[in-house]
């Protein structure tokens, strides 16, 4: 059992994040701050994003 029941797309996440906001450039810039942290545990770690 999980300790995370609930699973979202990336794309639904981003989508919480600009209607919090209403912000773009917020959006924009959740997107980077993970596509960063995948390109850091591909590196890393050689995982892709899961």
């Amino acid at each position: 059992m999980s300790y995370i029941d609930d699973k979202i797309t990336k794309e639904d996440f981003f989508d919480k994040i600009y209607k919090k906001s209403k912000s773009e450039n917020t959006r924009y810039s959740a997107e980077i701050a993970l596509r960063n942290l995948d390109l850091f545990c591909h590196h890393t770690y050689q995982k892709d994003n899961l």
